[in-house]
């Protein structure tokens, strides 16, 4: 059976990840914050995987516990504050941080998949051009920054 992890299993896109993976007979590992509601995941098979993706050291810790993951899905991250500081923050190093965690502890998954933004690229030229994968990114938010810088990684 193959192992997934998803981040972000209690938010809105992991949560239909969730539900997909596990009705495809996959082995999931529901990403969470020790602060979620994970009221809904308790009702599943997931089982619940509690890291902080800003403490490195636990991640690391937490990998450790497992075998490998044969595909990780990424899609934790905020999606709404005033704070550039903080989109950085949750959206960029906890990424950064769960990669080189992944790396360090040997636990290299057969595919790492991130969930990223259409505001990552920002607005088409105009409305009868639709953006092209050879387009510039050209983010409007810091949200749309924060996406782009964390795809980069």
């Amino acid at each position: 059976m193959k192992r997934v992890l998803i981040t972000g299993a209690s938010g809105f896109i992991g949560g239909f990840l969730v539900e997909k993976a596990l009705s495809l007979n996959f082995e999931v590992y529901a990403g969470v914050r020790k602060n979620s509601d994970v009221q809904y995941l308790r009702n599943t098979k997931a089982i619940l995987f509690d890291a902080d993706l800003s403490d490195k050291t636990a991640i690391k810790d937490k990998l450790e516990q497992f075998a490998k993951f044969d595909f990780v899905i990424h899609s934790a991250g905020i999606t709404k504050t005033c704070n550039k500081e903080l989109f950085h923050a949750v959206n960029v190093k906890n990424t950064q941080n769960l990669i080189e965690s992944l790396y360090e502890t040997n636990r290299i998954p057969e595919k790492f998949i991130y969930i990223s933004s259409l505001a990552a690229c920002g607005p088409g030229i105009n409305n009868n051009t639709p953006v092209q994968l050879s387009d510039k990114p050209k983010p409007v938010s810091f949200y749309g920054a924060s996406k782009l810088d964390a795809e980069n990684i």
